[in-house]
């Protein structure tokens, strides 16, 4: 660095101001690359009299509050975020003690066909399950095999600007826009199937999206099923 700079002003003829200017015009990170001389620079005073004159102290200080809205913008966000996750967690944490309260599978079925819509600002809620020896008027049928159809080794689906599968929403697949879909699997002697939430909204849930606490409540849910019926 030091031997560059002394090669450029220690020479036996010194570059003009317009050598200096051109050279700096092809370098424009310069200042970037030996931040170290910027305190040797003399910033020039404001001349409000003075048309063109670049206030080199003046742009210094709007770039660093520009940085400084900037990393206000971000914080602010985080902190969004945290809020609603926050509200999210809560919210969900209700859910999961009002299905465990159930007494048996209508209950259970009535907490998340009226309940969690409202917990989580859904418009629909159920569970269906795949083909079973037992009659479950509350739960909506699956056909055999349709759980892994739908979601293969995925523990969930979420999709976004759809139009409703009456497969797992029956009548009501027209009001659905966007879906997530939980995978149950209670196990040995209760069938699979699934916790599904639809929205009227068509990018309530989308591809990427967190996904930890749908999959609390289906676990929530498996649990609750292998007590009932197992």
């Amino acid at each position: 660095m030091a031997n560059s700079l002394d090669g450029l002003v220690s020479g036996p003829h010194l570059p003009s101001d317009e050598q200096v200017m051109a050279y700096l015009r092809r370098n424009p990170d310069f200042l970037r690359r030996y931040p170290e001389i910027l305190p040797e620079l003399m910033p020039p005073s404001r001349y409000p009299e003075a048309e063109g004159v670049a206030d080199l102290q003046a742009f210094m200080i709007e770039r660093l509050q520009n940085e400084i809205d900037r990393v206000r913008e971000a914080a602010e966000d985080v902190i969004q975020v945290s809020r609603v996750n926050m509200f999210l967690q809560s919210r969900t944490h209700e859910a999961a003690l009002m299905l465990l309260a159930a007494d048996d599978i209508t209950a259970l079925c009535r907490t998340v066909a009226e309940d969690l819509p409202e917990l989580l600002a859904v418009d629909i809620g159920l569970i269906a399950l795949e083909e079973t020896p037992y009659c479950f008027p509350s739960v909506w049928p699956l056909p055999l095999h349709s759980v892994e159809a739908m979601l293969g080794e995925a523990p969930c689906l979420l999709e976004s600007d759809i139009l409703g599968d009456p497969v797992v929403f029956g009548r009501r697949a027209e009001l659905v826009a966007s879906h997530a879909l939980a995978k149950l699997s209670p196990g040995p002697g209760c069938p699979r199937g699934l916790l599904a939430l639809g929205t009227k909204a068509p990018h309530t849930f989308h591809p990427g999206q967190s996904t930890e606490l749908l999959i609390f409540l289906a676990r929530v849910t498996e649990i609750c099923l292998h007590r009932m019926i197992a």
